[in-house]
């Protein structure tokens, strides 16, 4: 077993790093980094747009196979463009819009986690902030 683990650790470490020491400074000293589309997508152009469809398939209740609306925060934005006026955030879907402020819980749809979250930019990430 220990074997294995320092194996494992190895391999982690061998790896090629996605996110530059530049960046990781500029991480460091500001709290965010932005990185380039190739960074983040395998394919840029092809993967923004699957992503991008599949964000608005959510907004406008269009998804052939639905994400889990009833355990995902969602919040329209406002009318007005003042914040204040913003609805409140809440489970559940609000409607066909494209008005939504802010949608919380994205995780638990399988095709955002596949097209986005699980990218190697993101694990190398967590592995360096939680270890």
């Amino acid at each position: 077993i220990v074997a294995a683990v320092a194996l494992s650790w190895w391999a982690r470490r061998r790896r090629r790093s996605i996110i530059t020491p530049t960046q990781w400074t500029q991480f460091d000293r500001d709290g965010y980094v932005v990185l380039r589309p190739d960074q983040v997508f395998a394919s840029p152009h092809d993967d923004l747009l699957s992503l991008q469809q599949r964000m608005d398939d959510i907004m406008l209740g269009t998804c052939a196979e639905p994400p889990p609306y009833e355990r995902m925060m969602m919040q329209l934005d406002s009318c007005t463009g003042v914040y204040a006026d913003a609805g409140e955030q809440t489970l559940g879907y609000k409607g066909k819009t494209l008005r939504y402020r802010k949608i919380q819980n994205l995780d638990l749809d399988d095709l955002v986690m596949g097209l986005f979250l699980r990218r190697p930019c993101f694990a190398e990430a967590c592995e360096r902030v939680y270890g």
